[in-house]
């Protein structure tokens, strides 16, 4: 739509150039008009134009955080259900009882590998973000993995900063409670760092202590959806 709105007045790739150069002026400031000769925009077109990677760096960072958590629920789980793979490399990170932000660099660089760099090169490779996009996300996932390691919970600051208030996010209590009951291997649960479906659809998903009863200090559920969605799935 935007390649058909102007092609007749500028070439697309050209607009693609120039856009890059004056985004990072109307990021904020889109009643600011430009009348330099260096900037080839009137004011509703670069309006257009800022808009427009906006939109394409919040849909990149989005669709990357979902691809991303999949295949790390995967490369979590795995090391989880194989033996050998939990007694060889999952292990050491779980041989910490009480999580901290410290304890994300507490593992084995293959463990590294299959939770981290295999996920966010997926990711980065189906989305194809820009470089914008795909280096805010790996901020945000670095930071948001020592936040989940944080044993904190119910800081609004936080769950506001790594957007925990929206539907569907796994709070930090849903990685904690997967320290403090799944060091082992086997039938472990709640393997998903950012969002809490996956455990759901693939039957991993518990806010229960071992005996079945819900704890005073496990997950937050109220706002988030994981009571019901678990409700539906026993």
């Amino acid at each position: 739509m935007f390649e058909r709105k102007y092609n007749q007045e500028c070439d697309a790739e050209h607009i693609k150039k120039c856009s890059i150069q004056i985004c990072t002026w109307v990021w904020t400031r889109e009643d600011l008009t430009v009348t330099t000769s260096a900037v080839p925009f009137y004011h509703g077109y670069y309006q257009d134009v800022c808009r427009l990677y906006r939109m394409q760096f919040a849909a990149d960072c989005v669709l990357m955080c979902i691809v991303n958590d999949f295949f790390l629920y995967w490369g979590h789980r795995i090391q989880h259900e194989n033996k050998w793979l939990w007694e060889n490399f999952h292990s050491l990170h779980h041989t910490i009882n009480t999580p901290t932000p410290w304890s994300t660099i507490y593992i084995h660089p293959v463990d590294a590998s299959l939770q981290g760099a295999i996920p966010i090169i997926t990711a980065a490779l189906a989305v194809q973000p820009s470089l914008l996009s795909f280096y805010a996300f790996v901020a945000f996932r670095v930071s948001e993995n020592a936040a989940n390691h944080s044993g904190l919970d119910g800081v609004t600051a936080l769950d506001v900063a790594f957007l925990k208030i929206l539907p569907l996010r796994a709070d930090f209590k849903h990685h904690d409670y997967h320290h403090r009951f799944s060091n082992y291997a086997g039938n472990a649960k709640n393997f998903g760092e950012g969002f809490w479906f996956w455990d759901w659809i693939f039957g991993s998903l518990s806010t229960r202590t071992p005996n079945g009863n819900t704890p005073t200090s496990g997950p937050s559920t109220a706002g988030n959806g994981m009571e019901l969605a678990e409700k539906k799935a026993a």
